[in-house]
């Protein structure tokens, strides 16, 4: 009996493992594809969380190496950033979105002279 659970956990996960994507980033041709109102929820916290991950890794880098410098009294709006940069450069529909943001982001908030 505990050889047949310990094959079913192990095939569970080579399973599972095996039908996961390798990587989690979001394609810009996938965002668009899910800009639907049906998607809307999902995508606005999947934007935010990846723009506050990024503030957080800014943050904990030291002056001269921040990632971009935002103010510290300004709450960005991620998506609006986002979707400017999606219409200022052209990205390739591969591209991932944690990058378009990032571009964004030192767009918007640029560092002084490094």
């Amino acid at each position: 009996m505990k050889k047949t659970a310990l094959y079913f956990v192990v095939m569970l996960i080579v399973t599972m493992t095996t039908a996961l994507p390798l990587h989690a980033a979001l394609p810009l041709a996938e965002f668009k594809r899910m800009s639907t109102p049906e998607y809307e929820g999902v995508l606005e916290m999947y934007v935010n969380a990846v723009g506050e991950g990024m503030l957080w890794a800014s943050v904990a880098l030291t002056d001269e190496k921040a990632l971009y410098c935002i103010p510290k009294t300004t709450a960005p709006d991620y998506r609006r950033i986002l979707t400017d940069e999606i219409k200022r450069k052209h990205y390739t529909p591969d591209s991932p979105i944690a990058y378009i943001l990032l571009e964004g982001l030192k767009v918007t908030f640029p560092c002084g002279k490094r």
